[in-house]
């Protein structure tokens, strides 16, 4: 009886022992299914291309771990497959007791009980010490179970390795290894482990064994397709890139490209600095945008990553200009050294690596108009900026905020068509009327609701086009209403934003002239014309301030001002500068040579408001009409004082 039941325990033991090599779905070993692989995917492996100037060739160079950073016992190398090379094509290599841990290399397939893995490209076989134990190697004699696969991976910790997964995980791993390696709904941690054998081939097994560094090549274009599909995840692109730029340096290959992402001095951005300092050439404006970036801290916070493509095309313009011939920046003696973190927690690949290239990150003061240029061009581009991030965000608006040098490259089809029409509107004209409504209608901008904020974005809108209006409530004007014109001219580009105090001083003049003029038998041409003559004379405005007063004087032609609120400003007047401005208002009622009695009791009010005799009108205009006459003749009384009168009613309205 002791016996039956010693040999019922054995028996138990013996089935305990061998269903650790048995999926949990129960099937046989003989039985047990192909890893289940992923919903169906495209064909194509799509090799990612980096953006940019094309790569650098780098002449292949020995590059060595510092070895004082690597202790001697994680110094070894995975042992070299020597038997790979005379396997048959596609052929199946089934587990080797003795043979410990080796690389797969692509093309080649091995055999994990009766499941097959196609593809290559990672380490496989049973570790004989724990040095041999690799972080993302498939050890056949772990269990694993491709019945269901966990995809997501839940619960993998940071730093995954195989021999810590479930058989769950590592059936996803294993089914995920057989299939194309796209599926792109994978937990991130499986990809990590594919990377920790790549890892260890191209940074370790590649600085001692030939035949791993012709595998090197074919690995690196792997990272890169992986980065297209699983780039996404910001831990895994930025180890995927740091693994990438160094093992293309370690092993001779070409330095990458340089994205506009690019952050900080990177491997890649420092090997290919450094090489044009090596070979005095001129830094590219891709190159010198990436330099300015890592430089300056303000430009590598991600905020700038809504405008980063408009901020990319500022810089380039304004390096081209700063820099026609490029930029030279002499070599450093002091040479790059790479510490690197890997991606893989097993400690074979070293972290520090001695590269013989120039230093680009150390010659730092070299580097100050580069990031004198990127502020001034973060400074401008800040408008546009608000507002894609708020809440108002319109074509319009963003057109509005879009500095002066972007908007021939960045102008939306509907604003083109816009400044088409009324560029042909303009066309040998000083301004011309166009009706608001279809102002408002074309840029995208409601018309019923014809607030402060819509009239300037409209104005800001136009401004952006080269088209200027009148009135516009940055200088003292205001949209009265969807229905009526607006006056329009062709605003150049130096246009100033706000009204100088010469231009607020002709502006009341203006506006009391036409009050005046209106106030007979209609506005004559004559009387536009002595009013802009006379601006001229007692105010200096510039080129693009003539223009805007121009189309000023037109718009008040049509839509005269009420009298009482000029009246207002003009007693605002400095005391000295009063009878200079009657003086002017009297001209400008001579000028037609006929002056209507509504003329005349305008005038005297105009008087009484400055402050003057109103029984001088009489007399006054007696003079101005006998001096019409006489060519060459000088205007009476002193010039005005634009400041003193811009001053004046500043002060006002603030109060």
């Amino acid at each position: 009886m002791v016996w039956l039941i010693l040999i019922g325990v054995a028996a138990i033991a013996l089935i305990v022992w061998a269903n650790q090599f048995v999926p949990r779905s129960g099937a046989a070993p003989e039985e047990e299914p192909q890893p289940a692989s992923p919903p169906p995917l495209a064909e194509a492996r799509p090799v990612a291309t980096q953006p940019g100037p094309p790569p650098i060739p780098v002449a292949p160079m020995r590059i060595q771990p510092l070895s004082e950073s690597v202790p001697a016992a994680t110094r070894l190398a995975a042992r070299p497959t020597s038997v790979a090379t005379q396997l048959p094509q596609g052929a199946a290599r089934a587990p080797d007791s003795k043979a410990g841990v080796r690389w797969i290399p692509f093309g080649e397939k091995v055999q994990l009980r009766n499941i097959t893995i196609d593809g290559g490209g990672f380490y496989f076989g049973h570790p004989d010490h724990v040095s041999e134990i690799t972080a993302g190697g498939v050890d056949p004699q772990l269990p694993i179970d491709v019945s269901s696969p966990d995809w997501n991976g839940e619960g993998l910790p940071y730093y995954p390795q195989f021999h810590q997964l479930g058989p769950k995980q590592r059936g996803a791993y294993v089914a995920w290894l057989h299939s194309k390696r796209d599926f792109t709904k994978l937990g991130i941690g499986y990809c990590f482990l594919y990377l920790y054998g790549i890892e260890r081939r191209c940074l370790a097994d590649a600085l001692v064994d030939s035949a791993a560094k012709a595998e090197v090549p074919g690995l690196v274009r792997e990272v890169d397709r992986l980065l297209t599909i699983y780039g996404g995840n910001n831990s895994f692109r930025r180890y995927a890139q740091a693994f990438r730029d160094l093992a293309a340096l370690a092993n001779g290959l070409d330095v990458p490209g340089i994205e506009d992402t690019t952050l900080g001095w990177t491997s890649a951005l420092r090997a290919r600095i450094g090489i044009r300092m090596r070979e005095q050439q001129p830094l590219l404006p891709q190159e010198a945008f990436a330099i300015a970036r890592a430089v300056t801290p303000e430009a590598q916070r991600d905020k700038w990553d809504l405008v980063l493509p408009e901020l990319r095309s500022m810089f380039d313009g304004r390096f081209a200009r700063t820099y026609p011939q490029g930029l030279i920046v002499a070599a450093p003696k002091t040479q790059i050294v790479v510490d690197y973190q890997p991606a893989s927690p097993d400690g074979r690949v070293a972290r520090r690596f001695s590269v013989g290239i120039p230093d680009p990150a150390v010659v730092t003061a070299a580097y100050k108009p580069l990031s004198r240029l990127i502020e001034s061009a973060m400074l401008d581009i800040e408008p546009l900026r608000k507002v894609r991030r708020g809440k108002n965000r319109t074509p319009a608006a963003e057109l509005a905020a879009m500095p002066a040098e972007l908007v021939a490259s960045n102008l939306p089809g509907q604003f083109g068509t816009l400044r088409s029409t009324l560029r042909a509107l303009l066309d040998g004209k000083a301004s011309a009327p166009y009706p608001l409504v279809t102002l408002l209608s074309a840029s995208g901008l409601p018309a019923v609701a014809l607030n402060k904020r819509t009239s300037t974005s409209l104005v800001l809108t136009l401004e952006s086009l080269g088209i200027g209006v009148e009135p516009d409530p940055r200088f003292h004007g205001a949209l009265s209403g969807p229905d009526g014109d607006v006056e329009l001219f062709a605003l150049a580009v130096d246009a100033p934003r706000q009204p100088s105090p010469a231009y607020t001083s002709a502006q009341l003049l203006s506006q009391a002239a036409i009050a005046i003029a209106g106030s007979g038998n209609g506005i004559q041409q004559s009387e536009i014309d002595a009013l802009l003559a006379g601006i001229e004379r007692q105010f200096a405005l510039s080129v693009p301030e003539q223009s805007r007063m121009h189309a000023h004087v037109q718009m008040l032609h049509r839509n005269p001002p009420l009298f009482n609120r000029i009246e207002a400003k003009a007693r605002l007047l400095p005391e000295t500068d009063r009878a200079a401005f009657a003086a002017v208002l009297v001209d400008i009622a001579a000028a037609d040579g006929h002056i209507s009695p509504a003329e005349i009791r305008l005038l005297e009010r105009f008087y009484k408001a400055l402050g003057l005799d109103a029984a001088r009108v009489h007399a006054d205009l007696h003079h101005a009409t006998v001096s019409a006459g006489r060519p060459g003749e000088r205007p009476r009384g002193h010039a005005l004082s634009a400041d003193a009168i811009a001053a004046r009613l500043a002060e006002t309205q603030r109060v």
